[in-house]
C-alpha cells in the first residue's frame, strides 16, 4: 500500500467515525442514551488508532529507506 492509499483509508475511516458521533450525539439530544451508536463510533475509533500506528509505521520505514539511499 502506498502513501496515498493509506491516507484514503485513514480520511474515510474519520469521515465513518465522525458521522458515528454525529449519530450518537442525535440519539442523545432526542433524549435517547445512543448506545448502540456509541459502541459503532468506540468500534471505528478502535479501527482507525489502527490505521493510525500502521500509517506511521510505513511513514517510519520510508523516511529509513530514504536515509539509506543517502548513503
Amino acid at each position: 500500500m502506498d502513501i496515498d492509499q493509506a491516507y484514503a483509508e485513514f480520511e474515510a475511516k474519520e469521515a465513518e467515525l465522525s458521522k458515528a458521533l454525529a449519530c450518537c450525539e442525535a440519539e442523545q439530544e432526542a433524549g435517547r442514551t445512543g448506545f448502540e451508536a456509541w459502541k459503532r463510533a468506540d468500534q471505528l475509533q478502535t479501527e482507525l488508532q489502527i490505521i493510525v500506528q500502521r500509517n506511521l509505521a510505513m511513514i517510519g520505514e520510508a523516511i529509513e529507506q530514504l536515509g539509506q539511499a543517502e548513503n
